[in-house]
């Protein structure tokens, strides 16, 4: 073996000695990842679209049923301008978007849909008059 080509052997094994382990390179990416979630993390918001309502149903004798109802989306999003515009999935704001009475007739609907899965577990004389067949 000639002297150049043992001198860059030699130069290979020498740079190879400081070469970081993958583990090393692993853990590298590791934090460069949880660097950018920390810079990302307070541009991320978790939205609520809801709507809440507690119906209340009383009988002819004074006997009370509550029914709470909840509609909507819940989901993420994140800031797109600093004027505090978010983006988010149309799912999540839906019940926002279409406004309060398509909200309050949302609501109705899920009660009275309730009642009516309510009405067989109910004793026939605690039915109200107006659910009774």
């Amino acid at each position: 073996m000639n002297r150049g080509c043992r001198g860059r052997i030699g130069l290979t094994l020498f740079a190879l000695s400081f070469a970081p382990a993958p583990q090393a390179l692993a853990q590298e990416a590791s934090k460069v990842a949880e660097k950018r979630a920390l810079y990302a993390k307070p541009s991320v918001v978790r939205i609520y679209g809801v709507a809440t309502a507690t119906f209340r149903l009383t009988d002819d004798e004074g006997k009370v049923a509550d029914f709470s109802e909840t509609i909507g989306g819940v989901g993420s999003g994140f800031f797109i301008s600093p004027d505090g515009y978010i983006a988010t999935n149309a799912h999540v704001v839906e019940v926002v978007q279409r406004g309060e009475k398509a909200a309050i007739t949302a609501l109705f609907e899920e009660y009275v849909q309730d009642v009516a899965k309510q009405q067989w577990k109910m004793a026939p004389d605690a039915i109200p008059p107006a659910l009774r067949q």
